[in-house]
C-alpha cells in the first residue's frame, strides 16, 4: 500500500534470513539443542496408545488429536481465500506425513493444540485432555533468542521448557506434562490462569522486542513443525524454491517431562500458595468435585443460588442483530485500527457465542476479514492466521457457562476502541412492560393518535414538517435513551423511517451555524 503499513520485501528477506539464523544458534550451542521432527515431537505429547486407534470406530473411550490446515483457494475472480480444513489423527500420528506434505507442497498453514479431543470438532467442549502447556513469545531476534536458550540451559532455572519451536518470526515453547490433565470445567480456569502466569514471566524486555505481552488460551493452535511458515508468503502460493519450515528443537538439558505441581509451583503469581492452584490440586485429587459441605462454607451466596434455589448460572443473551452490526462495523466501515486487530476479532467471537452464532459461520466470517485486518501490518507487527484463530478462543463453544457472555459493553468498548450502540434505558424492567409504559407515554403527548399519519407526507410539503419526522423526533427528545428499534416498535413505524429522520434530525442539529 502507498502509505508503507505492508512489509516490504526487503524486511521479509531479513526476516527469512534471521530465521536461519536462529536455527544456526539452536545447532551450535555448548550443548546443541536436538533437532526433532514432527512425528517424535507429537509422540511425546500424544504417547503411543492413548489417542483412538485408525479406522476405529467413535465411542472407544479414546481421544483423537486435531489439526487445523489454512488453506488458500482460489476464486473465480482470481483471488485466494483463506479457508480452514479440520484432520483427524489417531494413534500413531499416520495422518501427519500427508498434511506436512501438502503444507509444503501448496503452502498451506498448519496448527494444532497440545490438547485431545472427543470426536471430530475441535471445540471448548470436546476437549478431552492438556498434554502440555506451550506458550507463544513474538518479536524474538537473535539477542532475544540467546538469552532464552542461555535461561533454559541454567541448571538452576527450576522447569524449563522441554522444546523450544521455531515457527518462522518467534518461538513456542512446550512444557510437555508428564501426566496429561482431565479438562473438566471446573480445572480450566486455573489452567488459564497457569498459562498466563507463564507467558507473563516468559515475556519480557529479555526475550521480546514486543511492549504489549499477547495471552492466550490453553486451547490455541500452534505451527505444526516441518510445515510451511508464514515466510513463504500467503496460503495458495506455494514457495518452490528453499520454502522455509517450521522447525522444532528439544532441550538438551532436561529429563524426563514436566510435574504439573512443579510448574504451577516455579514463578507464578502466589506459586502453590496461589488459591487457584490449591483448588485445582483439591480438585484433582477429588476427581473434579467440591464436597458439597465444603462449597456451602467458602460459597454460602452461591450455594443459595444455585444450590438450594436451583437458578441456572446468568449471562447475556442477545439477538443476532449486534452479532452483524459489529461484522459490519469491521468488514464495510473499516472500524478495527492498530493495536485492537485481535480484540475486535475477539470481541465478534464473544459476540456469536451472546447471538447463538454456529462457530463455522464465525470461523468464515472471521477469516475473511483478514485482509482488511492486514492493512496495518508492519514488519514488526503482522497481523495472521494463528493470532485470528488466538481471538477466536473467546467463542469458548458457544457455551452459556462461559466468560464470554458476560463480557461488559465497557470492556469490549475499551478493547477495541469501537463505540458501542446505545445501552436501552429501561430501569430495571423487561422489554415487554417498558414498551407498554413508552406506549402510554406516547399517548399521554399524543390523545387523539396524531402522532399516525395514515395519509402519507404531503405532496410537496418539505421534509422538515413531514408528521413521521414530527412524531419521531418528538419521541427521540423527550426519550434520548431510546434506540432506533424502540421508537419504531413504540409509534408503529419502519426501523428505516425512523433512521431516516433521525440522521436528519441529528446532521441538522450538527451543522455549524
Amino acid at each position: 500500500m502507498a502509505d508503507g503499513r505492508v512489509v516490504a520485501p526487503k524486511d521479509w528477506e531479513a526476516l527469512r534470513k534471521e530465521n536461519a539464523d536462529k536455527n544456526q544458534a539452536f545447532m551450535f550451542r555448548e550443548h546443541p539443542w536436538m533437532y526433532t521432527d514432527a512425528l517424535d515431537f507429537y509422540k511425546d505429547i500424544f504417547p503411543k496408545g492413548f489417542l483412538q486407534d485408525e479406522g476405529e470406530a467413535d465411542g472407544d473411550g479414546r481421544p483423537n488429536a486435531i489439526a487445523l490446515e489454512i488453506c488458500g483457494e482460489r476464486q473465480k475472480d482470481g483471488s485466494l481465500k483463506s479457508v480452514a480444513h479440520r484432520h483427524t489423527l489417531t494413534d500413531g500420528l499416520p495422518q501427519l506425513k500427508a498434511i506436512r506434505e501438502r503444507s509444503m507442497e501448496e503452502n498451506s498453514f498448519c496448527f494444532m493444540s497440545p490438547i485431545s479431543y472427543f470426536g471430530k470438532a475441535r471445540t471448548a467442549a470436546n476437549a478431552r485432555f492438556l498434554h502440555a502447556v506451550a506458550v507463544d513469545l513474538d518479536g524474538v531476534g537473535m539477542e532475544q533468542l540467546d538469552f532464552v536458550l542461555g535461561w533454559c540451559e541454567n541448571p538452576f532455572v527450576g522447569t524449563p521448557c522441554d522444546y523450544i519451536v521455531n515457527s518462522g518470526t518467534g518461538l513456542h515453547l512446550y512444557w510437555v506434562l508428564e501426566e496429561p490433565v482431565p479438562l473438566i470445567p471446573r480445572y480450566v480456569p486455573a489452567l488459564q490462569r497457569l498459562k498466563h502466569d507463564v507467558t507473563d514471566y516468559m515475556w519480557n524486555e529479555s526475550t521480546s522486542t514486543y511492549d504489549k505481552k499477547q495471552y492466550q488460551g490453553i486451547y490455541q493452535g500452534f505451527r505444526i513443525p516441518n510445515t510451511s511458515t508464514k515466510l513463504n508468503g500467503a496460503p495458495g502460493t506455494p514457495k518452490r524454491k528453499n520454502p522455509y519450515e517450521v522447525v522444532c528443537w528439544r532441550n538438551p538439558g532436561k529429563e524426563g517431562k514436566t510435574r504439573l505441581k512443579d510448574l504451577m509451583g516455579w514463578k507464578t503469581r502466589g506459586g502453590l500458595q496461589n488459591p487457584d492452584y490449591q483448588e485445582l490440586v483439591e480438585l484433582m485429587e477429588t476427581a473434579g468435585k467440591t464436597p458439597l459441605a465444603v462449597a456451602r462454607k467458602k460459597w454460602p451466596d452461591w450455594y443459595e443460588r444455585r444450590i438450594e434455589e436451583g437458578c441456572e448460572r446468568g449471562s447475556y443473551v442477545v439477538k443476532r442483530d449486534l452479532y452483524d452490526w459489529f461484522l459490519r462495523k469491521l468488514a464495510v466501515e473499516k472500524a478495527a485500527t492498530e493495536g485492537h486487530r485481535y480484540w475486535c476479532v475477539f470481541t465478534l467471537a464473544s459476540f456469536a457465542n451472546k447471538c447463538g452464532i454456529s462457530h463455522d459461520e464465525l470461523e468464515a466470517d472471521a477469516f475473511s476479514l483478514l485482509d482488511e485486518l492486514k492493512r496495518y501490518d508492519t514488519v514488526d507487527n503482522p497481523f495472521t492466521e494463528e493470532d485470528v484463530l488466538s481471538a477466536l478462543d473467546a467463542f469458548e463453544d458457544g457455551r452459556a457457562n462461559g466468560r464470554s457472555r458476560r463480557y461488559t459493553r465497557a470492556f469490549l468498548e475499551r478493547r477495541t476502541a469501537v463505540p458501542m450502540p446505545p445501552k436501552v434505558r429501561r430501569n430495571g424492567r423487561k422489554q415487554e412492560d417498558h414498551l407498554v409504559r413508552a406506549r402510554f407515554s406516547r399517548d399521554l403527548d399524543y390523545p387523539d393518535g396524531s402522532w399516525r399519519n395514515v395519509d402519507g407526507r404531503p405532496k410537496g410539503s418539505p421534509n422538515k414538517s413531514h408528521p413521521k419526522r414530527d412524531a419521531i423526533i418528538a419521541y427521540a427528545a423527550a426519550h434520548p435513551g431510546a434506540t432506533q428499534r424502540e421508537i419504531a416498535e413504540v409509534l408503529g413505524f419502519s426501523k428505516t423511517t425512523v433512521n431516516k429522520w433521525l440522521k436528519d434530525w441529528r446532521d441538522e442539529a450538527s451543522a455549524p451555524e
